[in-house]
């Protein structure tokens, strides 16, 4: 049960993400349409889509279980969640790589594809887990838990790669403020964490460390909570009016003057 918990915490987490970040892009006003504006938009737009789906699949497999534990045996609705865990898991994972994707070409380049395609992202990604979700079903050659664990692995590790490459693009472009980049950031820390344990997943015939899934679900928590902190304080900078600067925005003035 305490997994199922974790599940939740950590999912609704990411999704109260997603709402402070939507009402950060919200509060901007005229300058919603900015770079910098922009990134927080097509961040919302990921986390909230994400954030429901996977908590609306804790809620269930949480349900399930429980009815199943009541009853002594197996809940249909459990059964039934299982039948699509697998895919939506992996759909969800290469919709992270979407996000990254657009995130990252909106912060490398001016052109207008970039900027259409972050505007465009809420129903772009809604289009695509979707789509993803109804392949990933119908392929019974990945729905287990080799194939949870080895795709899992390798969609968390192209999504922190693009993300590593666009927070370096933010900071040497200033792309976007010191509170999206740091939040960002933690996201693609709780990405890169997921590889080792998807890695386990796939070798669960062989080694079954129960424990990892404490583990890991407990610093998502953490992560996901440290995001939404982080989200809350631009929020209440928003509706101050105050401009939050970029990573090293403040540290111009220290540099030594050219002679």
């Amino acid at each position: 049960m305490i997994t199922f918990v974790q599940q939740l915490l950590a999912c609704g987490f990411l999704l109260l993400y997603g709402v402070l970040a939507l009402q950060v892009w919200r509060r901007a006003g005229p300058v919603r349409h900015d770079r910098a504006t922009l990134a927080w938009g097509v961040t919302a737009a990921y986390f909230l889509l994400t954030g429901v789906y996977s908590t609306g699949q804790s809620v269930l497999a949480a349900v399930g279980w429980s009815l199943g534990k009541w009853r002594g045996k197996e809940s249909a609705l459990l059964q039934w969640v299982a039948t699509w865990s697998v895919g939506a898991n992996l759909a969800r994972g290469l919709l992270g790589v979407v996000f990254a994707l657009i995130l990252l070409a909106l912060l490398v380049t001016r052109r207008r594809w970039a900027l259409r395609a972050a505007h465009l992202a809420p129903v772009l990604l809604t289009v695509c887990v979707v789509v993803f979700t109804a392949v990933a079903v119908q392929m019974p050659s990945i729905n287990n838990l080799y194939g949870l664990g080895t795709g899992g692995a390798v969609l968390s590790t192209i999504t922190a790669v693009i993300l590593m490459g666009a927070l370096l693009a933010a900071v040497l472009n200033d792309g976007i403020d010191q509170l999206l980049w740091l939040s960002l950031a933690l996201y693609t820390l709780k990405e890169t964490l997921s590889v080792s344990l998807f890695t386990l997943i796939a070798w669960w015939s062989v080694i079954r460390a129960s424990e990892a899934w404490y583990f890991f679900y407990w610093v998502a928590v953490g992560l996901a909570l440290g995001m939404s902190l982080l989200a809350a304080r631009r929020l209440r900078l928003a509706g101050a009016g105050e401009r939050v600067p970029a990573l090293f925005e403040r540290m111009y003035t220290l540099r030594s003057p050219v002679t």
